[in-house]
């Protein structure tokens, strides 16, 4: 699979995906992250291994040439007064991809929002299935992307989906075996499910509850 320069054969299909971590995260935990012998990794995994894993599945059923011009992970931030171990885990984790990112010059967008709390203190995501679906039908109209990949089970997405279909976006869904819903409705094309054995592939051993060492 090619991540910057385009083969020298064959037009590829300039691929998107679209990861909406919360979403994956609990399903990884569901489903293949029970692993809890360290609860500070359990569920984790790196969102630019997952996508080139994705992509490369793809690829494989397609019988065609692969490009990766965007991976773009959507998650809530914590609040630090309201949550500080979390809200430094959260940091130091998006903090990581953002500098490994770099180091591979890998097209890995990250968009965040602070967390909402209710009365109780309870958390909840606010915007998050706004931006992804924002980025997906603005990237669509914008032709940055003729396929994409969105990993989540959320039916909210699903406007975003038809949006960038109706543009002539080939889109698909991901998410773990036993993951909880899958997101199949139309014009969803191709559901890519990821097994235990795919989560050991990607997933970040790395403890972001304590201060990490650069590498």
């Amino acid at each position: 699979m090619t991540i910057q320069s385009e083969p020298k054969t064959g037009a590829p299909e300039r691929v998107a995906v679209l990861i909406d971590f919360m979403n994956a995260y609990e399903g990884a935990m569901q489903a293949v992250g029970a692993d809890r012998s360290n609860p500070g990794t359990a569920g984790q995994f790196n969102p630019w291994s997952v996508a080139r894993l994705i992509v490369a599945r793809r690829e494989e059923r397609r019988g065609r040439p692969h490009l990766l011009v965007m991976v773009g992970v959507y998650r809530g931030m914590p609040s630090p007064t309201r949550d500080r171990q979390g809200a430094s885990r959260s940091y130091r984790q998006v903090a990581r991809w953002k500098r490994d990112a770099a180091k591979l010059k890998a097209p890995l967008k990250i968009r965040t929002r602070p967390l909402a709390y209710d009365n109780d203190g309870k958390p909840h995501e606010k915007g998050i299935d706004t931006m992804l679906v924002v980025d997906l039908a603005l990237g669509a109209a914008r032709d940055q992307f003729s396929a994409a990949v969105v990993f989540s089970g959320d039916a909210d997405l699903l406007p975003g989906v038809e949006a960038a279909a109706s543009l002539g976006v080939a889109c698909d869904s991901a998410s773990w075996v036993g993951g909880g819903r899958r997101l199949q409705q139309q014009p969803v094309e191709y559901s890519y499910l990821l097994s235990s054995e795919d989560y050991r592939m990607v997933r970040d051993h790395t403890d972001y509850r304590r201060k990490l060492r650069p590498r």
